[in-house]
């Protein structure tokens, strides 16, 4: 989807793990959820719900995230121009590209 927007998603990747990191081995770590998290995931149901959707895709959660605006995530996807109008108005219109 967000290749679709003309975003550099390899280079997203990149800067998402700079910022969250890795540990030395690679092993997945106990999964804690933040208080972004949190607020983020109660976004996506909101912007499910918005928009009449059945079901929280990976769309909604891209929306969610950007709501949130506080937490890593957001502020990376903001400063790689992500636009959260832009991205509902695709989805509103069923218009998203690769969103298959």
């Amino acid at each position: 989807m967000l290749d679709g927007f003309g975003i550099d998603v390899p280079v997203l990747r990149t800067e998402v793990a700079a910022v969250v990191g890795k540990d030395s081995k690679n092993t997945p770590r106990e999964m804690v959820f933040t208080v972004e998290v949190k607020r983020a995931l109660e976004f996506a149901f909101e912007e499910t719900r918005e928009l009449a959707h059945e079901a929280v895709g990976p769309e909604h959660l891209l929306l969610g995230i950007l709501r949130e605006g506080t937490g890593a995530a957001a502020k990376i996807l903001s400063t790689s121009g992500v636009d959260a109008q832009r991205i509902r108005l695709a989805i509103s219109k069923h218009s998203v590209p690769n969103l298959n």
